[in-house]
């Protein structure tokens, strides 16, 4: 008899413990690039990886436009990559050093992720070549 009531607290528990592993969290990223010089303002889009893993991209705008993206990731910790990307002559590009822009126009950020809401924001400020959270 007792056997008979272990046995369901048992996959009880295991459903509530690999629930929990799979725990759905949102991330929100805003963004903005500021001074943008004349004639280099390409239209844009952020795509965001959780742990190397693409999860999401923004709407494409006008990079000196605010923009946000909005993604589903696990929660825990995890390493959030974001990076600008840019419409050149029709194509997407990553915009690196190694594609001949100003700098790297990423930012590398390692999150604890709690179950429901979770946000930051990041400036690419093109004058002083930097990306980071105000």
């Amino acid at each position: 008899m007792k056997h008979t009531r272990i046995i369901p607290m048992l996959i009880i528990c295991f459903v509530l413990v690999l629930s929990a592993a799979n725990a759905q969290s949102t991330l929100q990223v805003s963004f903005k690039a500021i001074n943008t010089i004349e004639g280099y303002d390409h239209i844009s889009k952020l795509i965001v990886y959780c742990d190397g893993e693409k999860v999401g991209e923004s709407k494409e705008k006008k990079q000196s436009l605010p923009n946000k993206v909005k993604v589903k990731v696990p929660s825990g910790d995890h390493l959030i990559h974001c990076s600008l990307w840019a419409k050149y002559d029709g194509v997407w590009e990553v915009r690196t050093l190694a594609n001949d822009y100003s700098f790297d126009w990423m930012y590398d950020k390692q999150m604890t992720l709690k179950k429901g809401n979770n946000a930051f924001k990041i400036v690419f400020d093109v004058d002083k070549q930097t990306v980071t959270e105000p």
